[in-house]
């Protein structure tokens, strides 16, 4: 019979001991818990979970028997409300054991929410900031805080975790963003750990910073570089490219930099923008770099290439972005790589089939894409592997994201240096064709002057010729003038000269018969006769007169021609 109340009350006492609030457990960590400078709290399924907001919250004393203890399936249930906000507070204890080489005296939280963890009561670390307006929100930027915590001492630690989603993320990732995980998110680091981890946070910072930096800067000389020779298509297609190359160190830098908060995006939307800044600059890298090497190689990018890319760019990737999270739209997660597969097959095909045309400049291209090729495939093997650290991963990163903009900025100075050559040939050429030509010119010439010369000594001759031909002509003529003239002057002539010569003949008749009559006394006869004699003398003289005039006619004549 007493066997019977001892054994309930046994059982009640179990039953009471199980549903004893998790904030009566103190969590003890020692040094054995320690795993390589990081001790790490208990899971969140043994923290104390409330929603909601409250300062009193964070007192020691303050009671919490009503909030509740989640398991995994809870935790990672937990979500954003409509307006993309998750606020809560957890609370637990925990207490240091005795041992530890070096006290792991700073929090680290691994979680991007803004949260604020108070020790007993007092704030004793700050991750992001909490803001009561939206604006003043920003997310933890995986830095590290030291607390005063002792060895031997038990801390009520309360947590005051806040996230919120912004518009972006809402539309984009909707469910699908996990606000915790079961593992808890905050851990103790000792010093020279959190030391090394603000030295590697920096690090990357400033590796996101320089990479980011040269990127942009090496993109910028590209357009620069285009704007000032627009005519050169695949100039324009290495600015797009290297424009988004660009892409890759914004979408990490989106993780260590604060960006202003408000309206559309927001500084805690990091996830959201990283995977828009992921969408744009591989599908611009994806459908951009077969056109490259088309343009490259082929001198024109195809109709059916350039439909395909339209295709990719307005209606893929749209529809992947807004459909991989809904039910049943699973399998388009597997579209992207399947692009990425196809555009890297048309890559190679490209390399292969032209590798004849591969020279000069085009071998900065295809050597930087093959070394990236070659780093990624290598990071990726090496990280799965557990050859590369996150580290080294990164740097791989950071490397391939630095050279694919270098590759193009050595390519475009072998390709002006190449241009420069081609143009100062060209112009060697045009020299040289210019001098041939002037040669062959003066050649011509001289040959023309030679000939100009002899035709101009033959028309010389031939006019010296016509002009003794013309002299001959001219005294022929003359020659034939002066006979016709003289013809006509001795006919003038001969008229008178025929009649002196007639009448001096019968004068000299008559006066052989004026002797006759004379001896023979014939007067009448004589007086007859001698009549007869002057009146042909008369005529004699006559004639001999017009042919005088005829004369004098003509000499004066000469005389006026001689005068003119």
């Amino acid at each position: 019979m007493i066997r019977y109340p001892f054994m309930l009350c046994m059982l009640l006492f179990l039953l009471g001991t199980s549903i004893v609030p998790a904030q009566d457990t103190i969590f003890r960590l020692g040094p054995e818990q320690m795993e390589d400078g990081y001790l790490r709290f208990p899971p969140i399924t043994e923290w104390k979970f409330k929603e909601g907001n409250d300062p009193n919250w964070a007192k020691p004393d303050y009671d919490d028997s009503q909030w509740i203890q989640m398991d995994s399936a809870q935790v990672m249930a937990l979500s954003y409300d409509q307006q993309g906000v998750f606020e809560g507070w957890f609370r637990f204890q925990f207490q240091l054991e005795s041992g530890f080489d070096q006290l792991p005296t700073f929090l680290v939280s691994s979680n991007v929410a803004a949260t604020e963890v108070y020790l007993d009561g007092e704030r004793a670390a700050q991750f992001g900031v909490i803001g009561g307006d939206i604006a003043d929100y920003r997310r933890n930027r995986y830095t590290s805080d030291l607390i005063e915590v002792e060895p031997g001492k038990t801390y009520s630690m309360a947590i005051h975790f806040y996230d919120h989603m912004g518009k972006v993320t809402q539309f984009l990732l909707k469910d699908e963003l996990k606000t915790l995980d079961p593992e808890s998110f905050l851990v103790l680091a000792t010093e020279a750990k959190a030391a090394e981890r603000e030295a590697l946070r920096e690090k990357s910072l400033a590796y996101v910073q320089f990479t980011l930096g040269l990127t942009t800067v090496l993109s910028l000389l590209i357009w620069l570089i285009w704007a000032l020779n627009r005519r050169h298509k695949h100039l324009l297609l290495l600015a797009i490219l290297a424009t988004a190359n660009v892409g890759l160190p914004v979408k990490d830098a989106s993780q260590w930099e604060s960006y202003p908060r408000g309206g559309l995006l927001l500084n805690a939307e990091y996830e959201a923008f990283s995977l828009l800044i992921g969408v744009v600059s591989g599908v611009t890298l994806t459908v951009v770099l077969p056109m490259l090497l088309a343009m490259l190689f082929i001198g024109f990018i195809p109709k059916w290439l350039k439909i395909t890319g339209a295709f990719v760019i307005f209606i893929l990737a749209p529809f992947v972005t807004l459909t991989f999270t809904y039910d049943g739209f699973e399998w388009a997660q597997y579209l992207p790589p399947l692009v990425v597969v196809l555009a890297a097959g048309l890559c190679v095909f490209y390399l292969i089939k032209y590798r004849k045309e591969i020279r000069g400049a085009k071998w900065a291209i295809v050597i930087g894409l093959l070394v990236c090729a070659v780093m990624q495939a290598a990071g990726v093997i090496g990280a799965r592997s557990g050859f590369i650290d996150r580290e080294s991963l990164n740097y791989f990163i950071y490397l391939y994201t630095i050279l694919i903009p270098v590759s193009f900025v050595v390519y475009v100075a072998l390709w002006l240096r190449e241009t420069q050559l081609s143009e100062r040939k060209k112009a060697l050429e045009v020299a040289r064709v210019s001098r041939e030509n002037q040669r062959i010119l003066k050649e011509q010439n001289r040959t023309l002057d030679a000939e100009v010369q002899k035709r101009t000594r033959e028309l010389r001759a031939s006019l010296d010729n016509l002009k003794e031909t013309q002299s001959q002509l001219i005294h022929a003529e003359k020659m034939a003038s002066l006979g016709e003239l003289t013809a006509g002057i001795a006919h003038e002539i001969k008229n008178p000269l025929n009649f002196i010569n007639n009448f001096s003949e019968l004068n000299a008749e008559l006066l052989a018969e004026l002797e006759e009559e004379i001896t023979n006394g014939n007067l009448e006869e004589v007086k007859q006769l001698a009549k007869d004699i002057a009146e042909n003398e008369q005529k004699i003289t006559h004639h001999g007169q017009r042919a005088d005039n005829i004369v004098r006619g003509m000499l004066q004549h000469s005389r006026s021609g001689d005068g003119k």
